[in-house]
């Protein structure tokens, strides 16, 4: 009775250490390598805001594209969310590098800092419980553990001194190589925090930082035409205008309001702690005067 008690426990033993051998934690990336490529993006980002070209940084994100997106997402995320998101990153790869060298060439300011901190993967909690809850969103949805990073530029803003950070994608080690995922991609998977809130633009135009006024189109001038221009927009996470579309206004003075406001800027809004996206209404008022 003793030998068969005995084998049991050491088979029970047995079987509870192969059970902890099939997740382990992921081993992180040489430390050495990820900051490297900060200090790569750090070089390309201060040379794009300097020269107003954003050639080099856009041969540095084609380089941190996914090879083999189709077959990678669904063997990192699981079949179903993975062939999600690899259909989301071909459809908005295009347009979320092109806004992103758009920003660094016309919008970013000179000084800020490239940073990567891990956002998923780390054995110590996130900061925040929106942070945390992104953490966990990835991690619930790979088939295999896995380090994400977020990649930012953070600065100061100038007449506040509060720090402020555009987040440019996360990136994460494919067949041994970074490579770059934007947000909206990974925000599509299960159980991931609000990321946008909705606001009205009375509440936003309080955190207006700076306003750049329209310059009244001369055509409308000539014709005697005034009045209001409503824009939709979603105000990006840093506070720079990162989506518009009109909803209502005279033809005449429609594209003034949307070169004007492009160029506004916004103090960030946030929710737990962490800058958020906002969704808003923003009317540009054209009076005559007399």
């Amino acid at each position: 009775m003793k030998i068969l008690t005995i084998f049991l426990l050491l088979l029970a033993s047995t079987q509870l250490g192969a059970f902890g051998q099939q997740s382990p934690a992921p081993e992180p990336p040489a430390s050495g390598d990820l900051q490297e490529l900060v200090g790569t993006w750090q070089k390309i980002v201060d040379e794009t805001i300097v020269s107003k070209r954003g050639e080099k940084l856009s041969m540095q994100l084609e380089s941190m594209r996914v090879p083999e997106y189709q077959s990678w997402f669904p063997a990192a995320f699981s079949a179903a969310n993975g062939t999600k998101l690899a259909s989301i990153y071909a459809e908005s790869l295009q347009k979320t590098e092109g806004q992103l060298v758009e920003y660094f060439v016309a919008h970013a300011p000179p000084g800020g800092q490239v940073t990567a901190s891990v956002a998923s993967g780390g054995p110590e909690p996130q900061k925040t419980g929106f942070l945390q809850g992104f953490d966990n969103a990835i991690r619930n949805s790979l088939t295999q553990p896995a380090f994400f990073y977020r990649l930012e530029y953070s600065w100061k803003q100038e007449q506040t001194g509060s720090p402020v950070a555009r987040r440019m994608g996360y990136v994460t080690l494919v067949g041994g190589s970074y490579r770059l995922i934007g947000e909206n991609v990974l925000r599509t998977l299960p159980d991931m925090p609000v990321a946008r809130i909705r606001m009205g633009g009375k509440a936003t135009g309080a955190m207006l930082a700076n306003k750049v006024q329209p310059i009244y189109p001369l055509e409308a001038r000539r014709q005697r035409v005034s009045g209001v221009v409503r824009l939709h927009a979603i105000i990006a996470a840093d506070g720079s205008v990162e989506q518009l579309e009109t909803v209502s206004g005279d033809a005449l003075l429609v594209q003034a309001a949307l070169d004007a406001v492009r160029q506004w800027r916004y103090r960030p809004t946030t929710l737990d702690g962490e800058a958020v996206e906002v969704d808003t209404t923003i009317d540009v008022i054209f009076a005559l005067t007399y």
